[in-house]
């Protein structure tokens, strides 16, 4: 059901409305149908009575009993309907305030006690009674339980509910009551006792009223410090948002060191290709090599700065989340005392809600008590009656004092009906105040509850760009080791570098001393040679030296000195050719093997090297075209 509209003045009844007026004249028609036995008991000892009454005396005694029997029905059909209407007005209301339809109670049974003059009437026709003019209700112009009101909340509009919940001063069976004219002899006093008893309850009443308006204000305080703590919540998430922001930005420096880093590591992989490529020739890029070894050393150095802000920001970083962790527990204890607030506010409603069956109770109370106390003016009014004859002599003389008395309880009467309706109006008017407040109340609720959701998405889109923070920092991490492991392979590589380098110095060294050696023994072969020459020049000109046959052998037995000599330089030549030959095998193993090591190491085509290699060469090139020469003297001495 929507909630009612404000400053409605409509004289329209809604369906629910009349729905429930409906069922309050059902009960009506409910009571009276369980108490109608009664009713028709009660008329039949009065037929019963009047015909064995012999005097005037007697009938007015037991028309005054049937009355005071018919009271008390009436007492007890006031308090069950007054009872049930109060419960299902105020149920009413509730179910309109919290937007549920409104449904019929179950039938109400009617808890008479049994009375001494009652006998069992179950022959009676109950219909022929149904249609009797004896209502013991009385007809209330069921008007919509509050079209006054701005609120849904069942108010009656007329003086019946009051008279229910007062006790029902009803007329039956055609006949007035007794103490509604001022010739039947009313007890003042009772009537007065009986106004100061309706002030007093009016009082109450109205105490109760500021009770209710005070739960009222204090209800908005609580929701004002709630909408505090909203408030005070969503400045905190808002500084966490700065916070993280500023994360942010220290990680957008931090990605453009990674870049920075990045590009020093490409340089860093194009100096290492550089170095591989510049090996070949270590000797004549040695300088350039320890150059870019500076020059690495002072960008490691750098890295190793930058290394160091990057543990610094990762240290601020890990600061900056401890005091976020501390601002989030600071959050959680504040939603605490908030749930703790609003588990005091439940707690308080539950106290409203206590109070107000206690009043209900108390109002029961009070309509039992008017009950008695009816009973007991009723009683009083019956002894009046018997002295009716009596007081009738006193009554002429005080007529005019009693008009005047009576004009003062008419007065009063009346001031007090005009501060009951104010206080009647007052109460509507706080019961929309306190519906307009509930309402109020729950739409700040719900506008917290959504500013709470708003605060904990909020809060979850933080949580979530801290955890890309922290896997945006992990990857700063990884690459930061991936970055160090290269700088320590970079070092490896620079230490076999330089190790490769000092074994090819070490070469070198041991190529020159060999080609030192081999400078040695061409200077001894170059004198061997000359010595050779010598030799040959001392037997005489090559080309006149006598050749040797096997055929003058056998033809000559005998062997001259000229054969002897002849014998000898060939055997010398023989022998000088073989050595020659080993010396040219040795030569040419040592060139094969300067060539591999050439070949091999890239490095060893320094000018020094490639100089001494050069004249080995040439040496033995030399030793090649004497070797060549001394091959073909041979023959030719051999030929000749």
């Amino acid at each position: 059901m929507s909630m009612p509209g404000r400053g409605s003045s409509s004289t329209t009844v809604t369906q629910h409305e009349e729905a429930f007026n409906k069922w309050l004249i059902d009960l009506k028609v409910e009571i009276e149908y369980q108490l109608f036995p009664y009713v028709t008991c009660s008329k039949t000892i009065l037929e019963r009575s009047l015909q064995e009454a012999t005097n005037d005396r007697e009938k007015e005694q037991v028309e005054a009993d049937h009355k005071a029997r018919f009271r008390e029905l009436v007492r007890v059909a006031a308090a069950h309907f007054g009872l049930a209407k109060e419960k299902e007005k105020w149920r009413f209301q509730k179910c309109q305030m919290d937007g549920v339809e409104w449904s019929r109670p179950p039938t109400i049974t009617v808890i008479c006690p049994r009375p001494s003059w009652y006998t069992d009437t179950s022959d009676i026709n109950t219909t022929s009674v149904l249609s009797s003019d004896s209502d013991i209700l009385p007809s209330e112009s069921h008007s919509p339980p509050d079209q006054n009101n701005d609120h849904d909340a069942p108010q009656s509009t007329d003086q019946g509910d009051e008279e229910a919940s007062d006790g029902f001063t009803l007329v039956s069976e055609g006949e007035s009551d007794a103490g509604s004219s001022r010739s039947d002899g009313i007890d003042l006093d009772a009537v007065m006792s009986y106004f100061d008893e309706a002030d007093s309850r009016l009082d109450i009443r109205e105490l109760d009223l500021q009770n209710r308006e005070e739960q009222v204000v204090m209800k908005d305080s609580s929701i004002d410090a709630k909408d505090a703590e909203l408030a005070r919540k969503e400045e905190a998430v808002l500084l966490r948002e700065l916070e993280v922001d500023r994360r942010e930005q220290e990680l957008g420096r931090l990605h453009s060191w990674q870049q920075q880093l990045g590009e020093l590591e490409q340089q860093l992989i194009e100096q290492r290709e550089d170095i591989q490529a510049k090996a070949e020739q270590q000797e004549s890029e040695q300088q350039k090599l320890e150059a870019k070894e500076a020059e690495i050393l002072e960008r490691g150095a750098v890295l190793e700065a930058k290394e160091v802000q990057l543990e610094q920001i990762q240290m601020n970083l890990r600061r900056r989340e401890a005091g976020m962790l501390d601002r989030e527990k600071g959050v959680r204890v504040r939603e605490e005392s908030v749930v703790s607030k609003e588990v005091d506010l439940g707690r308080t409603e539950e106290t409203l809600h206590r109070m107000a069956e206690e009043f209900r109770k108390k109002e029961e109370d009070v309509l039992l008590e008017h009950a008695r106390l009816n009973d007991a003016f009723h009683e009083r009014e019956v002894k009046v009656t018997r002295e009716i004859e009596r007081t009738k002599q006193m009554m002429e003389h005080h007529k005019v004092e009693l008009d005047k008395r009576q004009k003062m309880l008419e007065g009063r009467g009346e001031a007090l009906d005009i501060k009951g309706r104010d206080l009647q109006a007052r109460q509507r008017l706080m019961e929309r105040e306190h519906a307009q407040a509930r309402f109020g109340q729950h739409c700040r609720e719900y506008a917290l509850q959504g500013r709470d959701e708003g605060v904990q998405k909020r809060e979850k889109a933080v949580y979530q760009r801290e955890e890309l923070v922290q896997r945006e920092e992990d990857a700063a991490t990884k690459r930061n080791q991936w970055l160090e492991s290269e700088e320590t392979k970079l070092h490896q590589f620079q230490a076999k570098i330089q190790h490769e380098a000092a074994e090819l110095e070490e070469r070198s060294r041991l190529v020159e001393s060999r080609l030192t050696m081999l400078g040695q023994k061409e200077l001894a072969f170059a004198r061997s040679c000359k010595r050779s020459v010598k030799q040959l020049r001392s037997f005489g000109s090559l080309s006149n030296l006598p050749s040797y046959s096997p055929r003058d052998t056998e033809e000559d037995d005998c062997v001259s000195d000229g054969e002897i000599a002849n014998e000898r330089a060939l055997s010398f030549r023989k022998s000088t050719a073989v050595r020659t030959r080993v010396f040219l095998s040795h030569i040419n193993d040592e060139h094969n093997g300067l060539e591999q090591i050439a070949i091999s190491h890239p490095s060893s085509s320094s000018p020094g090297f490639m100089d001494g290699a050069n004249r080995f060469t040439i040496n033995a090139e030399t030793f090649n075209m004497v070797g060549h020469n001394l091959h073909h003297l041979q023959r030719a001495r051999s030929e000749g």
